[in-house]
């Protein structure tokens, strides 16, 4: 941190730092857990491919007019100089490939041209289109460059779109003794660290990240005529219950059509009025994949409906995810009292030693209660 701190203190005061010696960054990828809509027949073909990249990228040391860096007018008046980064990519040859694993090395300075160090790293390959994935190219920061020396590893969890990556990260300097120097032990992260080699990596459901995917689409007025492989629908009057005599201002389920599943995402939200000026509102974000209950997001506010109330307070609200089992992930309920909120992680649940005694689990009846609910919602949405 130290270093990088007096490098930006240089660039600002126009000063510059010569390259020291020719040392390398040596930079080990394993990956360990695939997830999402990506398989691991598709994953070793893209870590084969031949346009399989890694992305260096350098910032100038120095900041020279026309060489490292460009002067731009500012407002209302003056200039300024801006850096101009530089960028090598190495492909080929020059990654080693064993497995689902990646070594490589980078210079610490540029190798073609001078007063430019290596800034940070990025994986990039191109992968074969698909509804709710990164396009044209998979392309995954790698962690920050370490300053120090010694071996130093650290989890990396890439999730972009509907692809999920967990992978162990190992770094370190051609001039610094291989001494390790891993992650402490945190709670409420993506990781677990089960020994110096692997990594246990939070699971999500195979679907889950077209809950995000979809959330635009969803959340505007159905189309006339939706884009091939969706569907749109809306609910119709009478409306089920929770929403009889509730007004609807957005009403929509997208139906996603995949070679591997039906993916239904919903999004409600209802008003009502009461005595005086009495306002309640209803939220629902939903997805559904193949009929089964992926994410549900659940959240009630009112305004001036009690006698004493505040003109303003929250509901309650309450989230829960599940996995490709159908067993809990995730479930988080909120009274909208002032309360901190109440959370069960199944994750956290594998580490008590770092995160405690964890939340026990909801009572069955409620998630059973929560999950008919969003299915009756559904239900009505596909009624012809």
């Amino acid at each position: 941190m130290t270093f990088r701190w007096l490098t930006t203190l240089g660039l600002m005061l126009g000063l510059h730092t010569e390259p020291g010696s020719a040392r390398q960054l040596e930079i080990e990828l394993d990956i360990q857990h695939v997830g999402g809509q990506l398989q691991v027949a598709e994953l070793e073909s893209l870590l084969a491919s031949a346009d399989l990249v890694i992305e260096a990228t350098y910032h100038p040391t120095r900041l020279i007019v026309g060489v490292t860096a460009t002067r731009q007018r500012t407002m209302p008046f003056g200039s300024r100089l801006f850096p101009i980064p530089h960028q090598l990519l190495l492909k080929g040859e020059q990654i080693e490939r064993q497995g689902h694993t990646l070594r490589f090395k980078v210079a610490e300075h540029a190798p073609d041209r001078k007063h430019y160090r290596l800034l940070a790293l990025a994986l990039a390959v191109p992968v074969a289109p698909a509804p709710g994935r990164p396009q044209p190219t998979l392309h995954i920061g790698l962690p920050t460059l370490p300053e120090t020396g010694g071996v130093h590893q650290a989890a990396l969890v890439a999730r972009a779109g509907t692809l999920d990556l967990g992978m162990r990260v190992r770094q370190h300097w051609s001039d610094s003794e291989h001494a390790p120097q891993r992650q402490l032990p945190t709670c409420g992260g993506d990781a677990i660290e089960l020994d110096e080699e692997r990594y246990l990596f939070r699971p999500r459901h195979r679907f889950e990240g077209y809950f995000d995917f979809l959330g635009p689409t969803v959340q505007s007025d159905p189309p006339s005529n939706p884009p091939p492989g969706q569907q749109s629908f809306q609910l119709h009057e009478p409306y089920p219950e929770p929403l009889a005599g509730w007004t609807l201002s957005r009403n929509h389920l997208v139906r996603l059509t995949l070679a591997n599943g039906v993916v239904d995402r919903v999004s409600i939200y209802a008003q009502q009025h009461g005595p005086g000026n009495c306002q309640r509102s209803r939220l629902y974000e939903m997805l559904f994949a193949d009929g089964q209950l992926v994410s549900f997001e659940r959240s009630l506010y009112e305004t001036a409906c009690a006698d004493g109330e505040e003109p303003y307070g929250s509901g309650p609200s309450v989230s829960a995810s599940w996995l490709d089992d159908g067993s809990l992930g995730r479930f988080t309920y909120s009274a909208g009292n002032g309360s901190p909120p109440r959370i069960f992680d199944s994750f956290n649940a594998k580490q008590p030693a770092v995160c405690g005694a964890n939340e026990a689990p909801p009572p069955a009846e409620h998630v059973q209660a929560l999950q008919e609910e969003a299915q009756r919602l559904r239900t009505a949405f596909l009624r012809p």
